[in-house]
């Protein structure tokens, strides 16, 4: 009776802790991984934006926790358009030329490499990830991506093949 009850209550009550609880912990891996990371949900709304994602666009969380309409694309190409955070949850040719390269890894991760002119000084090159996220029912819930600044390794290309042409 009565006491199955309150029982139930304070199980649900600990259920729930537990969940927000790991959800908590979940937040706080993404907010201090190393690499820039940020997650959208299903309407393309910005659930999470961490702290090397801050550094690298100068851009805080509180302007960008919650914004959708790809403004998250703003401070790598200066206009909102579909990054592969998007293409991984829709793929769309057009967007996809626009990338140096882009491997689809049997449609669950996507992998890129993009340049940007007007970030840094000469412009800087990234890698991007980006993959699904699934809910314990396995439906998609969102995308996740990571950034990595790859421009030392690309000048470092580009240099040495400079010096093989001029070497010839």
């Amino acid at each position: 009776g009565m006491i199955g009850y309150t029982l139930d209550i304070t199980e649900r009550k600990m259920a729930e802790r537990a969940l927000a609880d790991s959800e908590k912990r979940l937040a706080d891996i993404i907010e201090f991984l190393p690499d820039p990371t940020f997650v959208i949900d299903t309407n393309g709304r910005v659930i999470s934006w961490n702290r090397a994602i801050e550094r690298l666009t100068g851009i805080n969380k509180k302007e960008m926790i919650g914004k959708g309409g790809y403004a998250y694309a703003v401070p790598f190409y200066g206009e909102p358009r579909p990054l592969i955070i998007d293409l991984v949850l829709e793929r769309n040719q057009q967007w996809e030329s626009e990338y140096l390269t882009l491997n689809d890894k049997d449609g669950l991760l996507i992998e890129s490499e993009s340049f940007h002119p007007s970030m840094g000084n000469g412009g800087r090159y990234f890698a991007g990830t980006a993959g699904k996220l699934y809910d314990a029912q396995g439906h998609v819930v969102g995308a996740i991506e990571t950034i990595r600044d790859i421009t030392l390794a690309k000048k470092t290309e580009q240099d040495r093949e400079q010096l093989i042409i001029e070497l010839k």
